[in-house]
């Protein structure tokens, strides 16, 4: 356990200017203290500041914490992979202003097995231009609260200039969330499902147009293997004035 009630406790993993740090996980750990009701949760930082590398990987073993940043401000690169076990958080956001050279991403995260439950919301890609992916093989994606949210590009307003990029890759696994965003405001999403054996589970689903007058970008969701199943709305092309289409190509498996 890392945190007592003196503090709420944190983990850095690559910290500071030009700094590289590895972490390797198979037992437990939490982040933060107290039990139940009563637990104040801690962040893990994966690559947090100029130039700074971290990664994460996760084996096995039971992660309890609160936000998971990976990949924060500019030119910080993080990857976190998630192989084994279970992740419990409060939010997970990859590449928040980090800026990465093309075709590299800054933040990055791996799902090949195990369970990655998030309490209330998911980002890949958060403004300044924050290249991100997120790359689910096996495992279980979910998010708790009702109005709970996985964000694909997206735009934090404390943050000037445009929104971030995010590629959600899916071939294997299930994932299960309230809503899925593509494109919030001036970010730019991508959704690929192409997993035979993928299952996507949402009440909403909404493709944004991006409002990014700079760059051409068409926000879109490719389903062609797997099942998807929308509970209340399908959104494409909604809520905000954008030049740039909202796309959705249905190219094979199963919508309802």
């Amino acid at each position: 356990e890392v945190g007592n009630e003196d503090g709420d406790g944190e983990v850095w993993v690559g910290y500071g200017t030009g700094s590289v740090g590895e972490l390797t996980m198979s037992a437990d750990l939490t982040i933060g203290y107290g039990e139940g009701d009563d637990f104040v949760p801690g962040d893990l930082w994966v690559g947090n500041g100029v130039d700074s590398t971290g990664t994460f990987t996760k084996e096995d073993g039971y992660l309890h914490c609160g936000s998971i940043q990976i990949a924060y401000l500019e030119d910080a690169t993080g990857t976190f992979t998630h192989s084994g076990g279970i992740t419990e958080c409060t939010k997970i956001t990859l590449a928040h202003g980090a800026e990465g050279a093309e075709p590299s991403y800054a933040g990055e995260f791996y799902l090949q097995g195990g369970l990655v439950r998030a309490n209330r919301k998911v980002t890949v890609g958060q403004a300044g231009k924050g290249q991100s992916l997120f790359e689910q093989t096996d495992g279980t994606l979910e998010i708790v609260k009702e109005d709970g949210v996985l964000e694909i590009g997206s735009i934090d307003p404390t943050i000037k200039g445009p929104g971030g990029f995010g590629t959600y890759h899916m071939s294997g696994g299930t994932l299960r969330v309230p809503q899925i965003v593509l494109s919030y405001n001036s970010g730019k999403g991508t959704f690929i499902q192409d997993g035979a054996g993928t299952t996507v589970e949402a009440d909403v689903v909404r493709l944004w147009v991006t409002s990014d007058q700079y760059e051409q970008f068409a926000t879109t969701y490719e389903l062609s293997a797997g099942q998807l199943t929308v509970n209340d709305l399908l959104n494409i092309g909604g809520e905000v004035a954008g030049q740039w289409p909202a796309v959705f190509i249905l190219e094979g498996g199963q919508l309802e």
